[in-house]
């Protein structure tokens, strides 16, 4: 019922709902839900509830974020007919032009440069990703995956090209593996060290791999979802489970007595650490340890839990605790 406005809509995987209104997405994947929730067992209590979908500000170019793969034969995104295949983007609709224009600069230096791009097929080349990042601040930051063979030097040119160009940070990070995964360990970073987010009327720093919601209008309503939802219960006490970089507890800790943020990963607590520092807030207790371990508490009490684990989901036995202590 709608015209897809991409070039690349037909071939490309990013986005597959082009060819909907914007009020049609919105109620298909409120539909989608909708299935999730009466065909997952256990989910029954959630079905009893009146779903509201909340819609974007923008249907386009409201990613804050994006990876870009760099193959031999073309750099973009993977095709949508389940191959390894990747279509050379000479536009991308989820993303601001400007991280788009950035990916593009990014491209051409490495070519011009002489850095190679990966093939995953037999593991030669060196450029696996190019990732950009830009915050509702302005601040934008890129971060280029290579494979660990590589030239320190030629990666340092092509970072202090993209710092000349107005990129205000650059890292360099390596993934030596055969896998296709777009993290790797932090080898140099040009620039700064992190970037700035605002989000109500709330400050938060952003590093190469930190979790951010990519839609930062959906983030602000979700946010203030949550916020109010603690306002209305009132707990004195809560648990953050899988806090991360603590955006949660800087969202609504000032509505309770106490808060106790876990999080197992070191760079996720490093950053917390900071985000709570930068917008003063003194009531958070941050834990370092994976959630199953806490969990096993024996002297452990929860009045009221966040939860907002990875994309695997949790454990069946974390999840069996969560409902003993409740």
């Amino acid at each position: 019922d709608a015209e897809p406005s991409c070039v690349h809509f037909e071939e490309c995987g990013g986005c597959s709902l082009q060819k909907h209104s914007y009020d049609a997405q919105l109620s298909i994947k409120k539909q989608a839900m909708e299935r999730l929730i009466n065909e997952t067992p256990g989910m029954s209590a959630l079905a009893e509830l009146d779903l509201e979908v909340v819609a974007s500000d923008r249907d386009f170019n409201y990613r804050q974020r994006m990876d870009f793969i760099v193959s031999p034969e073309a750099s973009g995104q993977r095709k949508d007919d389940g191959s390894r295949d990747i279509i050379d983007l000479k536009e991308c609709q989820l993303i601001e032009d400007k991280n788009f224009e950035t990916f593009q600069l990014a491209s051409k230096l490495a070519k011009e440069l002489g850095v190679q791009a990966y093939d995953l097929k037999d593991g030669s080349g060196e450029l696996r990703y190019i990732t950009v990042r830009r915050t509702r601040t302005g601040e934008q930051m890129v971060a280029l995956l290579t494979s660990g063979d590589v030239e320190e030097s030629r990666i340092e040119n092509l970072a202090e090209k993209l710092i000349a160009a107005g990129v205000d940070s650059v890292y360099w990070n390596v993934n030596a593996s055969r896998t296709d995964d777009v993290i790797g360990e932090t080898r140099k970073f040009w620039g700064k060290q992190y970037i700035s987010e605002e989000m109500l009327e709330r400050k938060f720093i952003l590093g190469p791999i930190t979790f951010f919601q990519a839609n930062h209008f959906v983030a602000s309503a979700a946010y203030s979802a949550i916020r109010n939802f603690v306002k209305e219960c009132g707990p004195r006490k809560i648990h953050d489970l899988y806090s991360g970089t603590c955006t949660m507890p800087v969202v609504f800790a000032d509505l309770a007595e106490s808060v106790t943020a876990v999080e197992n990963f070191p760079e996720n607590v490093q950053m917390a650490h900071r985000n709570l520092d930068n917008n003063g807030i003194k009531n958070v207790e941050l834990i370092e340890q994976d959630v199953a371990e806490f969990l096993k508490r024996e002297d452990l009490e929860m009045e009221f839990s966040v939860l907002n684990p990875p994309r695997k989901g949790m454990h069946e036995q974390a999840l069996r605790r969560i409902l003993e202590l409740k």
